[in-house]
């Protein structure tokens, strides 16, 4: 499974933020293990934080979040 990182707007968050959320996707693998590829972009909005996680499956698979 390929994993992307993202920080959109050139913020600054710390390189183990992006370890640990790296470390978390990979978990991802247990619960379905035909994820091709997993995107996570992270954007923060003075104190609010958001993370979205977009996932690439094979065609005709259905993935509900």
């Amino acid at each position: 499974m390929k994993l992307q990182v993202a920080i959109l707007h050139h913020q600054h968050y710390p390189e183990t933020a992006r370890e640990h959320i790296a470390a978390k996707l990979q978990h991802l693998a247990r619960y379905f293990a035909r994820i091709e590829s997993v995107q996570a972009r992270l954007e923060r909005q003075h104190d609010m934080h958001r993370i979205e996680i977009v996932a690439s499956v094979p065609r005709g698979v259905v993935l509900v979040v």
